[in-house]
């Protein structure tokens, strides 16, 4: 039995969209109800650099990955249908 990898990139990629969703939620809402001060914007745009840090970071620890392998789940076992 074999488990293709591309599955974990598909549950990445739907966790990455959940957090950009979350940021930007967070983000309309500090800028539209927060105090205009310049910690908060300067507050806003670190929380996005370190996003972007790390966005970039995994994606250049991911891109050498083959994504069409698999995992085998049973290495050595005999197929069930024999």
């Amino acid at each position: 039995m074999t488990f293709p990898l591309s599955l974990i990139l598909v549950a990445y990629v739907i966790g990455v969209g959940v957090v950009l969703l979350y940021s930007l939620f967070n983000l309309y809402h500090l800028l539209r109800y927060g105090t205009p001060s310049g910690l908060m914007l300067a507050l806003s745009a670190g929380y996005l650099a370190v996003l972007l840090v790390i966005l970039l970071a995994s994606w250049l620890l991911l891109a050498p990955i083959d994504w069409r392998s698999g995992i085998d789940l049973l290495p050595g076992t005999p197929p069930f249908t024999e």
